[in-house]
């Protein structure tokens, strides 16, 4: 387990779910680390300079953070912009199978966790940044 410290951007809707994993992810790895649950808050940050390592993203983020249903556009639509436009490492964590639906098939993230997340599925998404970073350089 590599003892670097990382940015992260952690997006997940739902407010119980994703308090308690970005503590553990805070406590393990970020020099900085935010969560949001929108589209519109990742975008905010992003427009304003943090500019993250790594994303652990949630498909079915909000479009608002005041939205009260999914919006599955919202989602693609951010994976997208994090993906090809900002080039930035994605971990997609899911409950549903989304390796065949775009823009994931054409655009693969890093890896694809099973939700609900557990500490092992977490870890060894982080793990699999790092083994990317290496091959990277």
């Amino acid at each position: 387990m590599s003892e670097t410290k990382l940015k992260i951007l952690y997006l997940e809707d739902i407010v119980e779910i994703l308090e308690p994993w970005l503590g553990f992810i805070q406590k393990t790895w970020a020099v900085e680390c935010h969560g949001v649950r929108s589209r519109e808050r990742a975008l905010y940050l992003l427009e304003n300079g943090f500019r993250p390592d790594l994303v652990i993203f949630d498909r079915g983020i909000l479009y608002y953070e005041d939205d009260q249903f999914d919006d599955k556009e919202a989602g693609d639509r951010l994976y997208y912009d994090l993906v090809v436009d900002r080039e930035i490492p994605v971990i997609v964590a899911s409950g549903n199978d989304l390796e065949g639906v775009e823009p994931y098939r054409s655009h693969p993230p890093l890896k694809f966790i099973g939700k609900p997340l557990d500490e092992r599925s977490i870890r060894s998404a982080v793990e699999c940044y790092f083994e990317w970073l290496k091959e990277a350089r």
